[in-house]
């Protein structure tokens, strides 16, 4: 799909760990595609892309703070009562802004978030028709890219993380 915004916002962010905001002459435009297959009946493959583009006004010391590709590509994989689950996901750089006051005078400067990569696998078994156990990993890899400012500036992301659970479907 496609998609076209005009004014979009640009985020900020102060030493303080506070979030801003600030509208200005900055038109975007979104696209994206997503696409699943299902080669044989118990495997299930997808793969997706979104990307942007802006027209930024040259003399706006703002930063649009939003990855400019995200690409993931999943495997899911069922066997009887047992399903494991393969998936990527590919984050593109991203800039953030801090604005950094002293006194009455503020200075905006601009960080840079690497391209990271994100392996993640999972295991689950249906116990019953309605319940289900499972387990997942992320951040396999231990990539650097998403222990430094991943998501928000300033706010860290984990290094390798696991995660277990019960389902239940009523």
């Amino acid at each position: 799909g496609v998609n076209l915004q005009r004014n979009h916002n640009f985020w900020y962010v102060n030493r303080e760990g506070t979030f801003g905001v600030v509208t200005g002459d900055n038109d975007r435009l979104f696209w994206g595609v997503e696409l699943g297959v299902r080669p044989i009946n118990n495997l299930r493959l997808s793969a997706g892309y979104q990307g942007h583009s802006d027209s930024i006004d040259a003399n706006t010391p703002y930063c649009t703070s939003e990855a400019t590709f995200m690409i993931d590509f999943s495997a899911e994989y069922s066997y009887k009562r047992w399903k494991f689950q393969l998936s990527t996901d590919v984050v593109g750089p991203r800039v953030w802004c801090w604005e950094a006051k002293e006194g009455e005078n503020r200075a905006t400067e601009a960080i840079a978030t690497p391209t990271s990569v994100d392996l993640g696998v999972g295991v689950s078994y249906a116990i019953k028709d309605r319940a289900e156990v499972y387990l997942n990993g992320y951040n396999l890899l231990n990539n650097v890219g998403l222990k430094n400012m991943c998501d928000y500036a300033f706010y860290y992301g984990s290094g390798i993380g696991f995660m277990c659970g019960v389902k239940l479907n009523f």
